[in-house]
């Protein structure tokens, strides 16, 4: 999957690069068709492709369902850091409509308990790396996934780097001080938190458990009704049976009045018993499960009716 999702970055990109020498009425194209191949990569699993060609969408053509549903793919390709900051993309945007304010708040507000933030002071010409990635002027504000962070510190061209282990917990605020790192031949310290931080409210609820969902209470009540009914036809098919022998010892209209009633008794129960024990298995088996599939959040057309169906 992650050379189906890098395949697709490359040809979004190319896709863009293209679409930057052609003339306006052909951006509407390319972002429609960027879109296009975003459902697609949704629609096949292949959340991270999907994520990468719903942001050059955004790019080319900017709407903020699109960010949104660039959001909602790299949430479930596991990286809700790359999430929030499409959310934060949202945000950023003039004129922006409140229903796609409001989505991209309730949005950050699930991711930013998964997470954490990190500060770092200092001033130019010092700058600074996280765990080897692009060089950002200082000051930097950055959210991270929880765990160990390696900073490095460069006071400016001449100086060497320098380096500081953080560790962030969920929810964290941390905050650094780049002139507070060790020299390179000190020894490395981890960096303490300024203040104790609150603890992090518990996660939302996962929004399915494919491994084992619990049975729901739908499924219980059907094998309770298919249960009772069960009993019930049992004790009407041995009814049946002695109004049967009954019959045949002494025959009379009522015994035989008896024994017909008591079969269609039996009968309607067994039935119901049957239905239900049915019902209550498929509504167990369809429990979880996103109504019309997972790509039933993302939009079908762009970007007429781009917003993004909750």
């Amino acid at each position: 999957m992650k050379c189906a999702a890098t395949i697709a970055l490359v040809v979004v990109l190319c896709a863009g690069r293209a679409g930057a020498q052609q003339k306006p009425q052909d951006v509407h194209r390319l972002a429609d068709e960027s879109f296009r191949q975003a459902q697609a990569a949704f629609t096949r699993g292949d959340y991270a492709a999907a994520a990468a060609a719903f942001e050059q969408a955004a790019r080319v053509a900017p709407h903020p369902s699109a960010w949104l549903n660039a959001a909602e793919a790299w949430e479930l390709a596991g990286q809700p850091v790359r999430a929030a900051e499409d959310c934060d993309e949202v945000l950023s945007m003039t004129d922006l409509e409140e229903r796609y304010s409001a989505e991209a708040k309730r949005r950050l507000a699930r991711l930013e308990p998964k997470l954490a933030r990190l500060e770092i002071r200092g001033a130019s010409p010092a700058t600074s790396r996280i765990d080897g990635g692009a060089e950002l002027a200082l000051p930097a504000r950055r959210r991270l996934v929880p765990g160990r962070h390696v900073l490095t510190i460069v006071d400016g061209p001449a100086s060497a780097p320098r380096r500081i282990d953080v560790d962030l917990a969920p929810g964290e605020s941390r905050s650094v001080d780049a002139a507070g790192a060790p020299p390179p031949d000190q020894p490395r310290a981890v960096a303490r938190p300024l203040a104790s931080p609150a603890a992090p409210p518990p996660p939302p609820p996962p929004r399915s458990d494919p491994s084992g969902p619990a049975i729901p209470v739908g499924s219980w009540i059907a094998f309770g009704v298919a249960g009772v009914s069960a009993g019930i036809a049992g004790v009407f098919g041995a009814m049946t049976v002695s109004a049967y022998n009954d019959f045949n010892d002494a025959p009379s209209q009522e015994s035989n009045d008896d024994f017909h009633r008591d079969k269609l008794v039996t009968n309607v129960c067994v039935g119901v018993a049957a239905t239900a024990a049915a019902v209550g298995v498929i509504v167990a088996l369809t429990a979880g499960r996103p109504r019309g599939g997972a790509a039933a959040r993302i939009s079908s057309t762009w970007p007429a009716s781009a917003f993004v169906r909750f």
